[in-house]
């Protein structure tokens, strides 16, 4: 990284603490000047305002789920165990964050709409997750656990797509319902629905 990268870098992880600690009312640019041990001008030479570095640490957050998320998939062999590690590890990933930012949702989201907000930020991934899903299931292609032509032309797309939406909808349950307790149970019985159907 250069310079600025660092200096950047060093803002951000101040920043990312306290939103964690305190959500994003309550603290103020010069608290977070402060906390990275930079002058208040230098963060504004970087951010305009403090939801604009809220962006700058979701986006980082995302982008470090997507590449922990491809990482799970990438040591499984088979398509159901890839299609597994995709799942489950989103989930987790997506738990663990949002207890680290527990205080920011649940107090915060009356003064800031951050379900509206987040989803657009993270819509920025959804061609990187859907070609995701789409390896996955060539995958499944190649080791014989799919009929290829489930997934021809644009069925791939379409079906990528579809898993996608459902999967988001366990995303929300983690997000605004801390539904925790039962998500794996609910994980599992995704996973089997979409390797098995209901017969």
């Amino acid at each position: 990284m250069d310079k600025e990268e660092i200096v950047k870098a060093t803002i951000l992880a101040a920043a990312r603490q306290l939103i964690q600690q305190y959500g994003i009312q309550k603290i103020t640019m010069q608290d977070i000047a402060k906390s990275a041990g930079k002058g208040k001008s230098t963060l504004y030479y970087y951010f305009k305002s403090k939801e604009e570095i809220l962006n700058a640490v979701i986006l980082e957050d995302i982008n470090d789920m997507f590449v922990r998320i491809k990482a799970a998939v990438a040591m499984p062999d088979s398509f159901k165990s890839k299609l597994e590690a995709y799942i489950k590890s989103k989930i987790e990933i997506l738990s663990d964050k949002r207890q680290k930012f527990k205080y920011l949702i649940d107090n915060d989201l009356h003064h800031f709409d951050f379900p509206s907000y987040f989803k657009e930020v993270r819509f920025l991934y959804d061609d990187k997750e859907t070609a995701l899903i789409v390896s996955i299931l060539e995958k499944g292609v190649a080791t014989g656990e799919i009929n290829p032509e489930k997934i021809k032309g644009e069925k791939g797309q379409h079906i990528a797509e579809i898993l996608l939406t459902a999967i988001r909808g366990l995303e929300m349950e983690v997000y605004l319902l801390e539904g925790q307790n039962t998500l794996m149970g609910k994980t599992d019985l995704m996973i089997s629905l979409l390797l098995e159907g209901l017969h």
